[in-house]
């Protein structure tokens, strides 16, 4: 790869197949009624993923990307990595709940070691 003066890529690191269970992402301190895409990953891999940038494939396309810390084997992480715009909530200041996800099983594919170049 090549790349010119003044100019950028995203070069993946590691490519892996990792446990994820696909969820929604509301906490009520935004004034948005639409909350964010996550996933609860699992890092089953024997591989530590230094922090950085990742992306996310659902089906073999681009579902989204975020930021994470280093996730070590066997850490679980809570990540999210997009808008759900799927779901819109609504809230009341009439009750008062704690915050809850939907969760959905998930086949796409993480690559959390995706760096910038």
């Amino acid at each position: 790869m090549t790349l010119k003066k003044n100019q950028s890529a995203l070069v993946p690191i590691a490519q892996t197949e990792m446990a994820a269970e696909k969820v929604s992402l509301w906490s009520g301190t935004d004034r948005s009624g639409r909350p964010l895409r996550g996933l609860w990953l699992k890092n089953t891999s024997p591989l530590t993923f230094d922090g950085g940038s990742f992306s996310v494939l659902e089906n073999e396309v681009f579902a989204g990307e975020g930021l994470t810390d280093s996730i070590k084997p066997g850490e679980r992480r809570l990540i999210s990595y997009a808008t759900d715009l799927g779901l819109l909530v609504e809230a009341s200041k009439k009750q008062s709940t704690p915050t809850r996800y939907a969760s959905e099983d998930f086949q796409g594919r993480a690559d959390p070691g995706e760096r910038a170049a």
